[in-house]
């Protein structure tokens, strides 16, 4: 949740205010099963300095091993608070079939446990 604006909005499919839809899901009740990883390979930031974006890669992957990792590329809009922190304003993915979107070579940027 520490990622998302309060008013940012993700589509898990459909659109869905994204810390209001956390917050409403239950805590997990063993240890965490999931993992998220996900690396922006292409981003910006408005001239204004108060809009940017980045794109690339994720991997979701089964901690237990049951199921394969799952593949995809996400998009993220974020937005300067007044804090001067960035979160994201709005959060969009997308599942590719294999993992061509993932190069095992290269690290993830950023990593998070999940239910």
């Amino acid at each position: 949740m520490a990622y998302f604006a309060p008013d940012g909005i993700w589509f898990v499919p459909h659109p869905k205010k994204t810390v209001e839809d956390l917050r409403s899901r239950p805590a997990p009740p063993g240890p965490l099963t999931r993992k998220l990883e996900w690396a922006p390979e292409f981003g910006d930031v408005a001239r204004a300095g108060d809009l940017g974006w980045d794109t690339g890669p994720s991997r979701n992957s089964d901690l237990t091993g049951k199921t394969p990792p799952r593949y995809g590329y996400f998009s993220s809009i974020w937005k300067k608070q007044p804090g001067g922190e960035w979160r994201v304003l709005l959060d969009l993915g997308s599942d590719v079939p294999s993992d061509a979107a993932w190069d095992p070579a290269e690290p993830p940027v950023f990593t998070q446990a999940a239910a």
